[in-house]
């Protein structure tokens, strides 16, 4: 008779200090109790962290109480012992034993990683190169042969010229024989030679373009082997060749592409990138689905070639049609300073001949876009089906929300970061920081999220289909999956945190900070002085009412006679309807006379603009000048109008710093008399600038 199984408990950390207890004191009982470092404290109280797995209640229920007794929010989760046990990544293990009076250290835990047994367990089976239909191969044919008409037009239009050019420098001698005068002949010496040429190095200017080496850095197979075993094991069971190269950077993406270029293409020879935030953020089966997408893209060799050489093709069109080029800008400086009419017209011909060249590769961009942007949402939808294949059509929904997430969460952890930066401070681990701010987003956050992938809709131009159009195609297929561990990504990589670090720092050394570790600082030490910053504006948008604005450095000292302080708030309240709209106007007003300001300046130099687009009323300059006159009247009528209601907001400051008890009332006092001559320090700014 088979004896019944008891069940297992995991302790597991809620990232967070209990009910009064704050961060710090949470920080330092840990430390005290566990002698767990700072990047351990940093794991726990930085996101909801397994601690300990396969213990009986007794033992569960002690690590919960010394946990919970240092102030750490923790909670219990039975778990059946016949049910599979969960992999776990790296992880502070506390220890329910005292520390010994004499202060000496526990030994650190054992590392828990995802096994190469139970990776390959996962891919047991091989995965099999999904149908397509003929009519998706043939219109990938097709959308190729297609783009590659925008290339022959380019390459042509670039062999025309240079034809024409050296046609024309054959028939030179011809020519200089029948010329007589000395402009003559400079003329016909210098005329062509100097359009075609000028012309060539513009159309040439894309096959000379050398792009900067990337910020990714290049994984070591010795050191990640486990990570590079498991993409090798699903490119067998795909039946791609393995790939050559692994590489992790701090996007919020992971891509795959030919190692070198075209040849290496043909040659699939392939390097997948991986974004750390990603590895920090998401359960191994939401990056093994990923990569499984990325390596779906090439499991079809048609679709390969057409999405590299559309890409390619793509990027040369939109080069030449939008991209700032240095002839444009010198073309334009010798055709203002030439005093000669001669020089004049050969300038604007050529001038002309790239306008027009622009025009046409714009067309052809647009073009390609509009053959190309279908086959390749096509692609993505192919591509979604490895993806489920690989970690179930139930998981696509839960990691299209989590990209997501972490998306708008690293554009927060980016915005912390640069405020840091005015402080000489920069975070540390962007990898755990996008996680962080990702955790700590709000149900509202999360509601917005989810709402903007539902709402968003699919457009002829877009290269990837929207979600909801993914979500419902995805689990349109069932497939169960094979890759069923929910462990943390991270337990796939060995020293994570330090990996984190490292591509932090070439992050920064890329964006021109020649020596960024002096100052690199702990996340939650960045973090917290953001949070505080975020306290601060709230509390003063929540006290001006949104209105606090730099027009408050003017403020007036008397105080209006006869009013008290819930007099001045209701007057404020009554007021807010039209500070809105004289906020609104007075913002559109410098606007507009910004807008003019430039047109003036374009037209004083001689440059034909658009009026409409600088909101003037006509290209005549004396009409422009009373066009900005009258704005600035306006301005001006606005400011005044403002200037009424700002004195409302200062009436209520001085009534409050009355209010405050004597110590509190000197401080705000001085506080609030700095504000008010801060604008006398412009003069004595700008004297430094000139001297600086």
């Amino acid at each position: 008779m088979q004896e019944a199984t008891s069940p297992r408990y995991r302790v597991i950390s809620a990232g967070r200090p209990l009910g009064d207890f704050s961060n710090a004191q949470v920080r330092e009982e840990l430390s005290r109790r566990f002698k767990l470092n700072t990047e351990q404290l940093d794991r726990l109280l930085s996101r909801p962290t397994i601690i300990k797995q396969e213990l009986d209640h007794s033992q569960a229920e002690k690590y919960l109480q010394a946990l919970r007794s240092a102030g750490l929010d923790a909670r219990l989760v039975e778990v059946q012992a016949s049910s599979q046990a969960q992999p776990l990544p790296e992880q502070p293990t506390p220890s329910t034993k005292p520390a010994p009076e004499s202060g000496q250290p526990h030994a650190n835990p054992e590392t828990e990683m995802l096994t190469t047994d139970q990776l390959e367990s996962q891919f047991a089976e091989p995965i099999p190169r999904l149908p397509v239909s003929w009519t998706y191969k043939l219109g990938l044919m097709g959308v190729m042969v297609v783009s590659l008409i925008a290339p022959v037009i380019y390459f042509s239009l670039v062999l025309a010229v240079l034809a024409g050019l050296l046609w024309y420098l054959i028939l030179l001698p011809g020519l200089l024989a029948k010329t007589h005068g000395a402009m003559a002949t400079l003329f016909t010496v210098t005329f062509i030679p100097f359009i075609c040429s000028v012309f060539l190095l513009f159309l040439a200017r894309p096959l000379f373009i050398r792009f900067p080496p990337p910020r990714s850095l290049a994984l070591e197979r010795r050191k990640n082997r486990r990570l590079f075993q498991l993409v090798e094991l699903m490119c067998e069971r795909m039946g791609l060749p393995p790939v050559q190269e692994i590489r992790v950077d701090n996007e919020v993406n992971a891509s795959m592409g030919p190692s070198k270029g075209l040849a290496s293409l043909l040659q699939r020879k392939l390097t997948l990138t991986l974004g750390m935030p990603l590895v920090a953020g998401m359960t191994s089966r939401q990056l093994i689905g990923v990569i499984g997408h990325e390596l779906g893209h090439f499991a079809q060799p048609v679709a390969m070639v057409s999405n590299y050489l559309i890409n390619n093709v793509n990027f040369w069109m939109a080069n030449r049609a939008f991209a700032e080029d240095p002839w444009d800008t010198r073309l334009a400086n010798w055709h203002q300073k030439s005093p000669f009419a001669a020089i004049n017209v050969m300038l604007w011909l050529t001038q002309m001949m790239i306008r027009l060249t622009r025009y046409l590769f714009k067309g052809m961009y647009y073009f390609n876009l509009w053959i190309s942007r279908h086959m390749s949402r096509q692609m993505e939808y192919d591509a979604d089906r490895y993806e489920c294949w690989i970690a179930g059509s139930d998981a696509f929904a839960g990691t299209a929300e989590r990209l997501h997430t972490l998306g708008f969460a690293g554009q927060h952890a980016h915005n912390i970061n640069r405020r840091a930066w005015d402080d000489g401070k920069l975070l540390e681990d962007m990898p755990a920081a996008i996680t962080q701010v990702a955790d700590d987003f709000s149900d509202q956050d999360r509601s917005a999220i989810r709402e903007h992938m539902e709402v968003r809709q699919t457009s002829v131009w877009d290269t990837h289909p929207a979600d909801n159009d993914r979500v419902q195609h995805a689990e349109s297929h069932r497939y169960p999956g094979s890759f069923r561990i929910d462990a943390p990504a991270r337990a796939l990589m060995p020293n994570f945190e330090a990996l984190c670090r490292i591509v932090t720092i070439r992050d920064y050394t890329g964006f021109g900070i020649q020596d960024p570790k002096p100052y690199l600082a702990a996340n939650h030490q960045v973090m917290a002085v953001s949070n505080a910053r975020n306290a601060a504006d709230n509390a003063l948008d929540t006290y001006f009412n949104g209105a606090a604005t730099k027009r408050f450095m003017q403020l007036d000292e008397s105080l209006m006679e006869g009013l008290s302080l819930q007099e001045v708030v209701d007057e404020i309240r009554r007021k807010l309807p039209e500070l809105s709209m004289l906020h609104d106007q007075f913002f559109k007003l410098l606007q507009r006379h910004s807008n003019q300001v430039y047109g003036l300046s374009y037209l004083e130099a001689g440059i034909a603009i658009n009026p409409a687009s600088f909101e003037l009323p006509a290209n005549d300059i004396r009409q422009v000048r009373d066009a900005l006159a009258n704005t600035r009247q306006e301005i001006e009528r606005y400011r005044k109008n403002l200037k009424a209601i700002d004195r409302l907001f200062g009436q209520r400051m001085l009534l409050a710093i009355d209010a405050m008890p004597g110590e509190s009332a000197s401080q705000a006092r001085k506080l609030f008399d700095s504000l008010r001559h801060f604008d006398q320090l412009t003069p004595a700014c700008r004297i430094t600038n000139a001297y600086s």
